[in-house]
């Protein structure tokens, strides 16, 4: 298998997607169209729950009829809980996208889990006010500083 392309879901608290996440898989339908016999994994969504339903129904619109959910809650399980995929599928590199205010921390996190296989980041241009902007780069600066000092680790 050429790559496994793993969107990093977005949802809001009321478990539907959101625009950054629908940014987010028509960036890795576009990675798909570059590379079509590639697996799409989408995080953050568990098969037969509504925030599956709506992301199966978003990429069903789009013609992209096989996906992977993985059910996790944040970057560290993103990472840890696609190992599986890449053992079932030993794919050639692992494609990662993410809104770019959270790249550097996504990318910190799957260079450690995946240590034996290329990664390659594909950040998408997140819409945001200034002030939440600044906001959400220093959360992701505060968050990459704690996994620096303290470390990786499995939950």
């Amino acid at each position: 298998m050429p790559d496994i392309i793993v969107v990093l879901g977005h949802f809001d608290n009321t478990a539907h997607l959101t625009s950054t996440g629908r940014e987010r898989l028509d960036a890795g339908i576009a990675q798909l169209h570059l590379c079509p016999d590639s697996l799409l994994a989408v995080t953050g969504c568990a098969p037969g729950v509504p925030r599956a339903d709506e992301v199966a129904a978003y990429l069903l619109a789009r013609n992209v009829g096989h996906v992977e959910l993985i059910d996790t809650h944040n970057t560290a399980e993103d990472a840890f809980l696609t190992e599986p995929l890449v053992s079932r599928y030993a794919p050639a590199r692992l494609v990662v996208v993410t809104s770019d205010y959270h790249i550097e921390r996504a990318r910190f996190i799957f260079e450690r889990v995946f240590t034996q296989l290329p990664i390659v980041m594909h950040s998408v241009p997140h819409k945001a006010m200034e002030d939440e902007r600044r906001a959400l780069l220093a959360h992701e600066e505060r968050a990459l500083q704690s996994l620096r000092t303290r470390g990786l680790y499995r939950q």
